[in-house]
């Protein structure tokens, strides 16, 4: 828990870890205390400090001008509440004020106010699925929009995630840049956490513990097979391992 706060914190929540592990059978201990040494757990306090780090991570891309910048969310039917409480974060700690858009990208295509660069700016990327059927969107609404500069910003990203971007941006032909401060693979990956040689055994032995906890079947590994190992303190994305 060092990395997720301070000492405060940390000394708070090692207490809610040894009471959530006394539920285990001490065999299964040692798998859960591999996946949670690669854990990412990202609280309000820390999202504030990274949202900076990331606007100096896409200025450095970018360059200082941003005044032909349209920054914006994942639309609300395509995310979750905590792309609102990202974006609030990013806009305010920032700055940007002055050139952000928050609710309103949905009403600029409709009026075929074409911005030359569009930023969207949210928590994480897991399967990708989220931004693709957005932008999907954006272009059936505006086709012109295929033709802008567009950045996608995230704290974190799946490996997973950005190569279906990656598969989404070439097949159209845009111009796509993700800029991400952290990335996981999926938590069984050959020698990932576990070497290659134990790794599907300790996957079948992750599997009958969520069996046991009555995790459903389709979360177990998460949405999609994607494996994540990531949480926020107010939302867990569905692609994180049902049992966390």
């Amino acid at each position: 828990t060092k990395r997720w706060g301070d000492a405060n914190f940390k000394k708070e929540f090692d207490k809610i870890l040894d009471d959530w592990l006394k539920q285990f059978n001490k065999e299964d201990i040692p798998v859960l205390l591999e996946l949670l040494k690669n854990f990412y757990y990202y609280t309000e306090i820390s999202i504030n400090q990274k949202v900076i780090a990331l606007h100096k991570s896409f200025l450095e891309i970018h360059g200082e001008d941003i005044s032909k910048v349209l920054f914006t969310k994942i639309p609300k039917e395509y995310g979750v509440a905590n792309s609102d409480m990202i974006f609030a974060s990013y806009w305010y700690n920032n700055e940007i004020k002055g050139y952000s858009s928050n609710d309103v990208v949905r009403d600029y295509l409709e009026k075929d106010v074409i911005p030359a660069e569009l930023v969207i700016v949210d928590d994480f990327i897991g399967s990708g699925d989220t931004f693709i059927e957005a932008l999907s969107n954006m272009f059936s609404i505006s086709p012109e929009l295929q033709n802008s500069k567009i950045y996608i910003l995230v704290l974190h990203s799946t490996t997973t995630g950005l190569q279906n971007l990656e598969k989404f941006k070439t097949k159209l032909g845009i111009d796509i840049t993700i800029v991400y401060l952290d990335y996981t693979n999926k938590a069984f990956k050959e020698d990932y956490i576990f070497p290659k040689i134990e790794v599907r055994l300790k996957q079948e032995q992750y599997e009958l513990i969520c069996q046991g906890k009555k995790v459903s079947q389709n979360a177990i590994l998460g949405y999609s097979d994607i494996q994540s190992l990531v949480s926020f303190q107010k939302t867990t994305p569905n692609d994180t391992l049902g049992l966390f």
